[in-house]
């Protein structure tokens, strides 16, 4: 049994300012999963991991500013997100559900 002093425990430990903010980046760029931030409403994408950027053929320094989710999904997926996914999230906070990718060269991911 892992018993620790006094009844502390890693989670009544108390997290130092910031903590969380400055290692997130980090872990977002560590993760083999794609991740990605996009306005839901212009689907413009705003942020797109190293991950995300190697499975879709995005260079690392290659400027994502004019890039739309759209280009990135084949349309019976694009249709499912718009359709389904987009008004649960506004609703509920959460969507699960499959979709796909397509990269910049053509394969579904």
């Amino acid at each position: 049994m892992n018993q620790h002093p006094r009844g502390i425990s890693p989670a009544s430990l108390p997290t130092p300012p910031g903590l969380i903010h400055d290692r997130l980046p980090a872990i977002l760029e560590a993760t083999t999963d794609l991740v990605d931030v996009t306005d839901a409403r212009h689907e413009q994408i705003h942020y797109l991991n190293r991950a995300g950027r190697e499975m879709l053929g995005i260079g690392a320094d290659e400027d994502i500013s004019s890039l739309q989710a759209g280009a990135f999904h084949p349309p019976w997926a694009l249709d499912l997100i718009r359709r389904e996914a987009i008004p649960v999230v506004v609703r509920t906070g959460v969507w699960t559900g499959e979709t796909s990718f397509l990269s910049r060269d053509g394969r579904e991911i």
